[in-house]
């Protein structure tokens, strides 16, 4: 009888210590990175049927998230857009996106099938750091060359800050 009670504490000792050198083994791969799904997620860009993402990029630029967005219309006619009328949002920051070397107070017609690039400065601390995954929702309104009402679209961006 006590020879059975030594044979299943060395049992459960060895398999103890066996399940302590896989515990510490993940915890190595999770801490080195090894184990973050995040890093390999796909970029993806979407936008609102009709508006494509023809290029994108998410920067660090001194603790402040930057999108980089080259928006391409394929409506069918053109789309008058003002300042002021592309939002984005990226974990509670919001910021009023530009038309790449614009001024204060711009409009800019985009023609069917043609593109333009527009900057999108987040505020302090709005990076999540380069090498991690970055998030922005976009909402825009625009109207249309050949209407007088204004409509919506929105999209979501998200990739790897560089």
């Amino acid at each position: 009888m006590r020879r059975s009670g030594q044979a299943a504490m060395e049992f459960l000792t060895t398999y103890g210590w066996a399940i302590l050198v896989v515990l510490v083994a993940i915890g190595a791969l999770a801490y080195f990175g090894v184990l973050n799904p995040s890093k390999y997620l796909p970029e993806k860009c979407l936008l609102t049927t009709g508006i494509g993402c023809r290029d994108f990029a998410l920067q660090d630029n001194a603790s402040r998230l930057v999108l980089r967005l080259t928006i391409t219309n394929s409506i069918g006619t053109g789309m008058i857009i003002k300042d002021g009328g592309m939002n984005a949002t990226s974990k509670g920051s919001s910021t009023i996106c530009a038309l790449d070397g614009s001024s204060p107070g711009w409009t800019t017609t985009i023609a069917a099938g043609d593109s333009a690039p527009f900057t999108c400065a987040f505020g302090l601390g709005t990076s999540p750091g380069t090498g991690q995954q970055g998030k922005v929702s976009l909402d825009m309104t625009y109207t249309t060359t050949q209407g007088v009402y204004a409509k919506r679209a929105s999209g979501d961006i998200s990739g790897t800050v560089q």
